[in-house]
């Protein structure tokens, strides 16, 4: 499953603390080492979506606490059967959990850059995007889909992304869809200020959440956590 806001409003200071009071003391920390704002509040909106997903998905009232593999890729300490992704951009948040390996990504429409492109596409994307008459919209979606990926499978941007080849699917992922490559299945779905990827072995379905209703179920667990 996995949960997004769209961001179309700042967040008031006093919506920001009544969230940063469902975050962990460590997560707390982190977002203190931020030097904007605007970070910090999609740090502490990260946090708090992945508290809201574990307690309706997986009933965990709990404070998430973490450990990190060797790749630096974070785990629930006391809950390692579950898998867990977070993204942000400067319009969104989303969260991914399940009980397999999930990969998410969201980006803001980017303008083409021929040279990035040539960074990360394969020879037949970059033909593609060629051909495309909108040619910010195939560029963004290519790299939210190779970013969900390579979370997936826990290796960054760091593999070589030319290697991953989305070419025979852009036409149909454009305007959102599914689709299944290497064995797994892919969604993308286009936002309002960009696009939303994930992938995994199982069918996702994305909610789409307010800030509003994440603060309200957020209220509503915690409440139900002080009563047992």
């Amino acid at each position: 499953m996995l949960y997004y806001i769209n961001l179309n409003d700042e967040i008031n200071s006093e919506a920001y603390n009544l969230l940063l009071s469902y975050a962990s003391i460590e997560r707390r920390k982190k977002i203190d080492k931020l030097k904007f704002q605007k970070d910090k509040t999609l740090s502490l909106l990260a946090f708090c979506l992945l508290r809201y997903s574990l307690y309706v998905e997986f009933g965990i009232k709990h404070m998430p606490e973490f450990t990190y593999q060797k790749e630096k890729k974070p785990i629930l300490e006391k809950n390692r059967d579950i898998h867990f992704n977070l993204t942000h951009c400067d319009t969104g948040v989303a969260c991914g959990v399940s009980g397999m390996p999930i990969g998410v990504d969201i980006q803001d429409i980017t303008s083409y850059d021929a040279q990035i492109a040539n960074y990360f596409m394969s020879s037949n994307e970059l033909l593609a995007v060629e051909n495309a008459t909108n040619k910010s919209d195939v560029f963004t979606l290519l790299w939210a889909l190779k970013e969900s990926y390579t979370k997936y499978l826990g290796t960054g941007i760091l593999c070589d992304l030319k290697q991953i080849d989305f070419s025979k699917f852009i036409c149909l992922s454009c305007d959102g869809g599914e689709f299944e490559l290497y064995n797994m299945n892919f969604k993308i779905e286009k936002r309002i200020f960009g696009m939303l990827a994930s992938c995994s072995h199982s069918k996702i379905i994305h909610v789409p959440l307010t800030f509003n209703e994440l603060a309200e179920n957020l209220h509503n667990m915690s409440n139900k956590q002080n009563i047992i």
